[in-house]
């Protein structure tokens, strides 16, 4: 089995790449540079990527005989906040950071790229390289233009499956850098792992007036306050206690004016579950309950939908030989297979829908302490680097040569 003694020689390189990464940090569908960089990477190293839904990249590494082929996704898209980390290497782009570790995801799969286009000889079959865009979010518009081009509304993973990342793929899986974890550690999940996540958006439409004379007005307030109460309860009151569910209230608009009863009122927020089924009585109910409260307000209610990513759910076999394999590089004491999954959302699950597939949280703590994910002060040890790096390369050997 191959160890951290057989990829020394590429880890200069690895953290080069790095640092060059978190330098130039992109929204999604809008990584030129970072795809431009990829694509010069994997000539470098003689393998030929192609650029699909818009910035993607797919390439393929070809072992010494035919055999089965199984992808490993990186995303590569960075997040709409200013960096404060304090590292010397900085985004260099203001109000963009790779504030989720995406740019380490590039780092470890093109280390491992490296490693296996060097060594055919040591498996059979094919290697799927695909890094991917818009896992995080996107702007509409250029999401749109995407999908005119052959994309998926459904964003980024959605997106490089209709381009073809799958065709031909018998497995998949993928790392996240987490930066609460210790460096050498990585959290296997025993199915579920991450949640749903949809947005609702609710207008409230009454009629204005002045605040001395309501009852020539139809105020929306008062049937905002029963809706969010109502939305507040919903989750304790309709869903089973054995059963996740997260709905939460981000924004509320109704009026500037002290003396005046708004025209309308809007409120927007999200649901997080994971099972579709849930996810589709509980959209039903929030607007089933929009609609009886506002009409006993007197208004009227229109209720908006935006489907977000699905409940991401692994494979039990693919996760059972992540942990296996990992822990064979790693040591029996810093794997973990975790039996709750996350709350958060991870658009890789669309793959996993596909072809049977896994995903790790890996370990990328600093020794400062933990720091969560999409924060300005975000920032990794890397030593995870080397760590991620082997995984691939591990799991890529062990499913392709078993």
């Amino acid at each position: 089995m191959i160890g951290m003694q057989d990829i020394q020689a590429y880890l200069p390189e690895m953290e080069e790449t790095y640092k060059h990464l978190h330098q130039c940090p992109e929204l999604g569908f809008e990584e030129t540079e970072t795809s431009a960089y990829i694509l010069k990477r994997l000539a470098e190293y003689g393998i030929e990527g192609r650029q699909v839904a818009r910035t993607g990249i797919l390439a393929d590494i070809q072992g010494s005989a035919p055999g089965k082929t199984v992808a490993i996704r990186a995303d590569m898209d960075a997040l709409p906040i200013e960096e404060m980390s304090g590292v010397p290497y900085a985004s260099q782009n203001a109000g963009r950071m790779h504030a989720c570790g995406h740019d380490s995801h590039v780092t470890m799969l093109l280390g491992a790229a490296h490693y296996l286009k060097d060594h055919p000889e040591q498996f059979r079959g094919t290697v799927r390289l695909i890094f991917q865009p818009a896992e995080e979010g996107f702007d509409m518009n250029v999401l749109q233009a995407v999908c005119k081009e052959g994309g998926d509304m459904r964003g980024g993973a959605a997106s490089m499956i209709a381009f073809g990342a799958l065709e031909g793929v018998d497995a998949c899986f993928a790392l996240h850098i987490n930066g609460s974890m210790p460096v050498g550690t990585l959290g296997v999940p025993e199915e579920r792992f991450s949640a749903s996540s949809d947005i609702f958006e609710l207008t409230i439409q009454g009629k204005g007036g002045h605040g001395s004379a309501p009852e020539d007005a139809v105020d929306p307030t008062g049937a905002l306050a029963a809706v969010i109460a109502a939305y507040n309860a919903l989750p304790s009151r309709e869903v089973g206690a054995l059963d996740s569910c997260s709905l939460s209230i981000g924004a509320i608009r109704c009026g500037e004016v002290w003396n005046a009863i708004p025209d309308s009122a809007y409120v927007t927020g999200g649901l997080r579950t994971f099972s579709n089924e849930m996810r589709d009585r509980v959209f039903q109910r929030l607007k089933e309950i929009a609609e009886g409260i506002c009409t006993a307000h007197r208004c009227t209610a229109s209720f908006v939908r935006h489907e977000g990513y699905a409940p991401g759910i692994c494979n039990r076999e693919m996760a059972q030989e992540m942990a296996r394999t990992a822990r064979v590089v790693l040591g029996e004491k810093n794997v973990t297979v975790l039996p709750k999954p996350m709350m958060g959302s991870e658009d890789v699950g669309y793959y996993f829908q596909k072809v049977p597939g896994v995903i790790g949280w890996l370990g990328g703590m600093t020794e400062a302490g933990p720091i969560p994910q999409h924060n300005p002060h975000f920032k990794i040890d890397l030593k995870a680097l080397p760590c991620g790096m082997l995984v691939h390369i591990a799991m890529a050997l062990d499913y392709l040569n078993r």
